[in-house]
Order: structure tokens, then sequence, then C-alpha cells
């Protein structure tokens, strides 16, 4: 945009300004509809924020003040004198003719200008400008504004340069004659919304001015399908085809994992092997994504389905590991489980050549750490009167258990065995590797048998009767309690208590009585009836009886003590034909002691 009084030396040619979604270079003709960048159709007076009415040339689209005194640096003019032709200026009325005009738009040098009619010097020419309601002939600069920025026609010079719509706004160059257009540029007609010819302007060949000739939309990086269109992509290099971006190599340690281009190498990884064998610690050295091959990987997590399962995946994994170890047997080369952390309620039966690896974790990305993610296999089946949560049978080719806990439970039943890890003979090739192996505790024995009851003591013998009268000391050593029970056994003290022993004497004695009582302290004298004994085990022995009467019944004898319980078994076991290990019985319980026999009765 110019001042109101150089807007009125606009060439009429150019009175509207138009643009140009896009070009079609075919040597002359254009398919592109043109699209109007401005209008500079009316001229009229402007006044200034400084109330001056002669505005200076346009800065930005804006109007500006007078800024002073016109520069004298134009690069060499040939002007003679003040405001004469080629007089650098400012504002028209820096100029005699009353027209300044531009010299170099890419410098932003302008020029006094003079009246012609076909007299021009050297790179002018004679061009008609409107001046108000008059035509007028002026020299104007043949300038090269080809390719410089513009908002409107002004803005790329006074000589049929239009303003077109490339990369914001880029002066093309009128072609009309039979200048021609310089490399890399096409002559092209210039048409408006309603197909009407504006002119015919230098268009670059590949629809850029940014970009010169020689960039290949088509293949440069940086540039890929329009100019200043790089391809960038995170941790990784841009690679252009056919003007689509796409992703190259990744670089910095990462990889591109998703093999998706939109974000780039998303996963950090550095390679190291590409045979990669699930490790303690969780490191993928082949940059799969996973601890381990995943080409040969079968997963196995507690929210996973073993119905209608095809794949086996880190999408679409198993439920239960034995489903997942059929699914191995049966593709070749599928011989990695890789199980999420969780208890499995099953019996591990492993297989030959299938390797099962615990301590991964499905909602981190399948990420492997075992001493953080525990897997347990948990089981709790009673089979032969054994519970055994691993069974590796014949195992003769390298087939590895890493990473489980493995638990047998209790065992409930009678004598039977709990065993974590089950491996028969002629398993060579089977390793268990960081696993934790529990056993429940083995089922109690049962009870022994009771023995039988010992024999009943004999009964002890009846008292002798006490003497009615007199001492009778002849008869003297019959009078005694009877004699217990005899053991019959031949171990232990079992005889059964003595029965007390009667009384006698209450009364006169004849002669020779008397001199029988002298003996034992005289007629008048008596003894009474004593209690039976005691013994340590047998019945106790009848009492004495009272004067003129019989002697008590005696106890029975009391009840032997029971045997020592038997010795418990050895903790050794046996090991049958079907190689489970069995335990050993117990030994037998020791006999009791005999009952004791029965007291004597009392005399």
């Amino acid at each position: 945009m110019r001042s109101t009084s150089q807007m009125r030396q606009r060439w009429i040619g150019t009175v509207l300004a138009l643009g140009v979604a896009g070009l079609a270079c075919d040597g002359g003709t254009s398919a592109v509809a043109p699209t109007p960048i401005a209008t500079d159709a009316k001229t009229a007076e402007s006044v200034g924020p400084d109330g001056k009415a002669d505005l200076g040339p346009a800065i930005d689209g804006t109007l500006q003040p007078d800024p002073g005194p016109p520069k004298s640096d134009v690069g060499g003019t040939d002007a003679s004198e003040e405001g004469g032709f080629l007089w650098p200026c400012t504002f028209n009325k820096d100029c005699q003719s009353n027209f300044c005009v531009p010299k170099d738009l890419a410098k932003g040098l302008y020029v006094c200008t003079k009246l012609c009619i076909d007299d021009c010097p050297e790179g002018f020419g004679c061009r008609p400008y409107q001046s108000g309601s008059d035509l007028v002939n002026v020299c104007v600069a043949e300038t090269d504004a080809l390719c410089l920025p513009c908002k409107t026609n002004n803005d790329c010079g006074l000589g049929g340069d239009l303003c077109l719509a490339i990369e914001g706004g880029r002066c093309g160059q009128d072609c009309s004659s039979t200048k021609p257009c310089p490399a890399g540029f096409a002559c092209t007609d210039i048409k408006g919304e309603d197909q009407t010819l504006l002119g015919r302007q230098c268009v670059p060949l590949n629809g850029s001015c940014e970009c010169g000739a020689e960039v290949d939309f088509e293949n440069d990086p940086l540039h890929c399908g329009k100019c200043n269109a790089p391809c960038t992509y995170a941790h990784g290099v841009g690679d252009c085809k056919s003007s689509k971006c796409r992703l190259g190599a990744c670089v910095g340690g990462f990889v591109n994992l998703d093999e998706k281009d939109d974000n780039g190498c998303e996963y950090e990884c550095t390679f190291e092997t590409s045979d990669d064998t699930p490790d303690v610690e969780g490191k993928d050295a082949n940059c799969d994504g996973v601890d381990g091959m995943l080409e040969r990987a079968v997963f196995v997590a507690p929210d996973g389905t073993d119905e209608n399962n095809p794949a086996g995946s880190r999408e679409l994994p198993f439920k239960t590991i034995h489903a997942a170890i059929a699914f191995a047997e049966a593709h070749v080369g599928r011989d990695q489980l890789m199980v999420s952390k969780g208890t499995y309620s099953e019996q591990l039966v492993v297989v030959q050549g299938v390797n099962v690896y615990g301590g991964y974790d499905r909602s981190a990305g399948w990420a492997r750490n075992v001493a953080q993610n525990e897997t347990r296999v948990r089981w709790e089946g009673v089979e032969k009167g054994v519970i055994r949560a691993l069974v590796a049978t014949a195992i003769g080719d390298v087939t590895v258990i890493d990473g489980l806990v493995l638990e047998a439970v209790s065992n409930p039943a009678a004598g039977g065995t709990s065993i974590a890890a089950h491996v028969t003979k002629g398993s060579s090739g089977l390793t268990l590797s960081h696993c934790k192996l529990i056993a429940g505790n083995g089922g109690k024995g049962e009870d022994g048998a009771p023995g039988a009851a010992g024999q009943q003591g004999k009964d002890g013998a009846s008292g002798v009767s006490g003497v009615k009268a007199g001492c009778h000391p002849d008869k003297s050593y019959l009078i005694i309690g009877g004699e217990g029970g005899k053991n019959t056994c031949a171990t232990g003290d079992a005889r059964g208590g003595k029965g007390g022993n009667p009384g006698w004497g209450s009364g006169s004695c004849n002669w020779a009585a008397e001199a029988a009582c002298a003996f034992s302290g005289g007629c008048d004298d008596k003894v009474l009836a004593q209690s039976g004994e005691t013994p340590p085990n047998g019945g106790k022995g009848g009492s004495g009886g009272q004067p003129e009467q019989g002697g008590g019944n005696a106890d029975p004898g009391g009840p032997g003590k029971d045997g020592d319980d038997g010795k418990a078994a050895s903790a050794d076991g046996d090991v049958g034909n079907d190689e489970l290990w069995r335990p050993v019985s117990g030994k037998d319980g020791q006999p009791g002691v005999h009952g004791g026999g029965g007291g004597g009765g009392g005399g």
C-alpha cells in the first residue's frame, strides 16, 4: 500500500490484484482458479495522525506519517538535481514530477520519475498511470520483484507484476511480452474467479518461491511434498518417498516397536543379541518388546481365556498354564511360556522342551521382575494319596522352569504326602531355577488298635473263723485271715491283700486253759479282729469279723496299667514301583501291666 498521492500513479493494468491457490505450469495455460488477494480500484486522499495529507509508502499495509527528509543512498543514481529524475525519494512531494516510484523493491528503494511518451532510459519503461481522473505516462523502473513477499499488487511494483497466492503472497513477473521467464519458472495464464484472464505471470515450476527449482519435493525429507515441510520423528530419522513422509532408521537406543510411523521410535532399548533367553533381570536383549523371544512366546495371564484362543498372544493370552502347554505342543517353535503374576490353581505337568517362565506383568506391558511379580502354581488335588504341585517324568531334553512358586497344600488324607516338585529319574534335562518350593504337612497317621485285656487275678482265700471261747492255744496257728489271690504272670507284683486275722478270748478258762493262757497274758485277755492288708495293685483283704461274726469280704484286684505307646515312624519312607514316596508305619505299642489278684477274706 502506498500514500494516496502515490496511489494515483497506479498502473491501470493492475487495478485488480488477484492470487492463485495453485498453478499448472504447462507452457501457457492455467487450470487453477485464482483467488483475489487485494484490490486498489479506488484512490483517495488520506490524512495521517499528524494531520498531513501526503502520506508516505505503506509499511506492512499501514499508512505511515512522513518520516522526514528523503534518503540519499540509492545505490548510485544519475540524479542531476534535487527532486529530479532518479532522485531518491520517500514521498511524491519529494519529486519535481510529483511521482515517487520503486526502483529496487528488494532493498525498498524509491526514486523520482518523470513523464514520458516512449523515451525512458534503459531499465525503465513508459507506463500508463492513473493520476486522479487523468491517465498519464511515467517512466517506471523494470524492477525484479519475482518471488518477493507481498500483500497487494502494489508491493510488486508498477510493471505489471501481480501478487500471487503462493506461500502467503509472492510476487509473480509479467511475461505478457517477449521477455522470457528465468530458469525454474513458467509463463502461466492467471485467471480470476470468473475465469477472466488477468495476465501472464512467471510462476515457479515447483509452486514455491522459498525453495529453489533444485529442491525435490518428492524425495527431500526437509521439503516433503512442499517447501519447508520436514519429515521429523521422535528418536528417528525422517525419509520422504513420493512426497510422503515415512520413518527411517531409529537413533539413540530407541526402537519402533509398534511399527507405526506417527509416534516415531517410541521404545527405548539397546540391541544386544537376537537369541534372547528370559533372564531374572528381565532384560529385553533383542528389543522385541519382551524379555525373551516374541516369535517363540506363548502368553498366560489370570484374566486370559482358554476357549477359542488361536494365538496365545500378548493381547489374547491363555488363562491356564496347561492350556498354554497344549498349545505349545501343537505349534512348533512356540516353546517359551511367559506367565503373568497371580495364582494358578492347577498342577504343572512338565512337557519336554516346553519352557515355563514366571514373573511377568501383563498390566505393565509384560515386563518381567521375578522378585516383584509372584507367579504361584498352587495344587490341592490328592492323587494316589499324594499331592504334587509339579510333576516331571523322563525329561531328557533341555526344559526350563523358572521364576515360579510351586506350592502343594497340606494333605488331609491319613498318612498322605505333600510334594512341591516330583521329578522322576531320567529327567536330567530339567532345570528348576529361581523357584520357591512349598510343601504342606503330610496326613496324620492312624491310631494303632488297642491291646487285648489282661486275664483276671484269682480270688483270695477265705479267712479262718475266730475262737468262740477259751484260748485253744493248740489251734492258734489256724486263727488267721485268708491269703490274697496269687499273681499267675511272670512279671509284676499283682498279689491280693491278706485277709484280717480274727480276734479271740473273752471269758474264764479251766485249769488247762489257765496254763495255756499264761503264755498269752491270762484268760481274761483278748485280741481284737484285724483289717485286711492293702497291696500295691491287688485287692484289699477283708477285715476281721466282729465278735462271733464272720470276717469281711475282700476287694477285687485292680486293673493293669496301659502299655507304652508305639514309636513314630522314621522320616525316610519308601519309594514304590510307581515312583511315589510313601511313609513307613510306626512301631506297635507295649503290653499293659497285668491286673491284680483279689484280696483274702477276713478271719
